[in-house]
């Protein structure tokens, strides 16, 4: 299976989707289910960013875990195509954000595994920290985009 993109991703939570079948919209003014179109968009970004990969689904009646790689930038996640045009203003930085942190899953469903991934900033210097159970040791930072990343933290570069 061929990588995915973050940018792959937020193209798909974006799609527009025809709402049809059982997923009709009701209609309050007439009571009465009708064919609709819905698109979800970003229009504020917040100051921390947490990004939520969807990693099990329904696949013939039972859940299970999408183990595709999802390359995700460490330093400039640049939210400006993600944002539409009427609300990214004027400066390119204010859409801008530093990988904070990821929380990984491991194995299924039904018995699964969480660890973290922190990055420690000090004046000289700045290394990821793996943090499993009661163990915590560095982490070089080519570990850090995994199959199993399940959550992205993020932070604005204005802070």
């Amino acid at each position: 299976m061929s990588p995915i993109t973050l940018t792959d991703c937020f193209a798909k939570f974006s799609k527009d989707e025809l709402l049809v079948g059982e997923d009709m919209w009701h209609c309050p003014k007439c009571n009465q289910k009708r064919e609709a179109r819905k698109k979800l968009e970003i229009c504020r970004l917040p100051k921390v960013l947490i990004i939520h990969i969807k990693r099990f689904k329904e696949k013939r009646y039972q859940m299970q875990k999408d183990e595709a790689l999802v390359n995700f930038p460490l330093e400039k996640l640049d939210m400006q195509n993600h944002v539409p045009q009427g609300f990214r203003g004027e400066d390119p930085k204010a859409l801008q954000y530093e990988l904070l942190g990821v929380c990984n899953h491991s194995g299924g469903l039904d018995g699964g595994h969480y660890t973290a991934c922190i990055k420690y900033k000090t004046s000289n210097h700045t290394r990821w920290i793996k943090f499993d159970d009661h163990y915590v040791s560095p982490v070089e930072e080519k570990h850090i985009v995994t199959p199993e990343a399940y959550v992205l933290f993020y932070k604005h570069s204005s802070i």
